[in-house]
């Protein structure tokens, strides 16, 4: 038996486009949502809110009268449609009326922040070679080398030094990257680039800012739609979707994983640097976010006294979470003010000021 597939082609403001490969009979939102597109709208599909408008070229099933009533008569007469209404039995263009969210006051507050003061330098080394008679292990020259400091190094980064260390070899000159003054995250031959994210994680959209470590200058910026949308427009929305359904907040948890790890390849590439340059993540946003980013039940915001189950920092390293980062990045989740309140508005608040 042969299963027809059809073309859908996604057509953006700026004339740029996306195709994807379905099946005949499939409705228009829910294939989209199953393909990370984002699909405006606050009621996950249900055909209540009106809100998921596009404009169709193609053959799709006729208008009906519950549809009708959320549009005007120039839409329908231009083509718009509610995707959550389309059935596609043939390829259909569809265009997106979504736009840029580069002008958000958030992105210019990056701009203006652009001059952190760095808490990183490299710091150059000599170790004793390996003696065949009375063998030192590298890890304690290392740390005879830096009294007073901590070794936190990944298991690849030991790897990397293993391959310098043999017997007989004189004297190894190294380079360690420091944070502020007293921990060791890298050693290497030669000083290295070393990066942090700034993450803002907002219910509409996600900001990512990439900090130079050892300049305190933010190399690059970027701005992504949450495509958590699609499961409710608000975060009231989304903690119901996590009640309702078994698997709403494993949902939620991994389409935010992706939103964010899309976002860290872009500044990746914009920067022209690997996974292993970046060290660190600074993470904010309002407490249902932080919650929903953690894989934590949000169920404490459903009722009063509206309370979830943290609100002071939280560090874990960046494989918990599955971001695309070095082993050794940390992830530092930032403190919250409280209630539906994070430290993303107190930065605002006080940047106003």
């Amino acid at each position: 038996m042969v299963v027809e597939k059809i073309r859908i082609r996604l057509i953006y403001p700026d004339g740029s486009y996306y195709e994807y490969y379905t099946f005949a009979g499939v409705n228009l939102w829910h294939t989209m949502a199953a393909n990370g597109i984002d699909v405006a709208g606050s009621c996950s599909g249900r055909g209540t809110c009106g809100k998921c408008k596009v404009r169709i070229e193609g053959q799709v099933n006729d208008l009906s009268e519950e549809e009708r009533e959320y549009l005007l008569a120039e839409e329908i007469k231009s083509g718009e449609r509610l995707a959550c209404y389309c059935y596609v039995n043939e390829a259909v263009d569809v265009y997106l009326h979504y736009g840029d969210f580069n002008s958000d006051v958030k992105v210019k507050l990056f701009r203006e922040i652009n001059n952190l003061q760095p808490e990183v330098e490299w710091r150059q080394i000599f170790v004793p070679g390996l003696d065949k008679q009375t063998p030192v292990p590298l890890q304690r020259r290392i740390k005879k080398a830096l009294p007073g400091l901590m070794l936190d190094l990944s298991s690849h980064n030991w790897n990397e030094l293993a391959t310098l260390d043999r017997v007989g070899r004189p004297a190894l000159e190294l380079h360690c990257l420091v944070f502020a003054q007293q921990l060791v995250r890298a050693v290497s031959r030669a000083e290295k680039r070393a990066y942090g994210i700034v993450l803002d994680l907002g219910s509409t959209s996600i900001f990512a800012a990439l900090v130079d470590l050892q300049s305190g200058k933010i190399r690059s910026m970027t701005a992504k739609t949450n495509m958590q949308r699609v499961y409710g427009a608000d975060v009231i929305s989304r903690v119901s979707y996590c009640l309702d359904n078994s698997d709403g907040l494993t949902r939620l948890h991994q389409v935010l994983i992706n939103n964010i790890n899309a976002a860290i390849e872009e500044l990746q590439r914009d920067a022209e640097i690997s996974p292993d340059d970046i060290y660190d993540f600074a993470v904010v946003g309002n407490p249902v976010m932080l919650h929903l980013l953690l894989g934590i039940n949000p169920s404490g915001f459903a009722t009063a006294p509206y309370s979830g189950i943290f609100v002071d920092e939280l560090t874990f390293n960046v494989h918990e979470l599955g971001f695309t980062a070095g082993d050794n990045a940390t992830v530092y989740i930032l403190p919250q003010a409280g209630g539906f309140v994070g430290a993303d508005r107190c930065l605002l608040s006080a940047t106003a000021v």
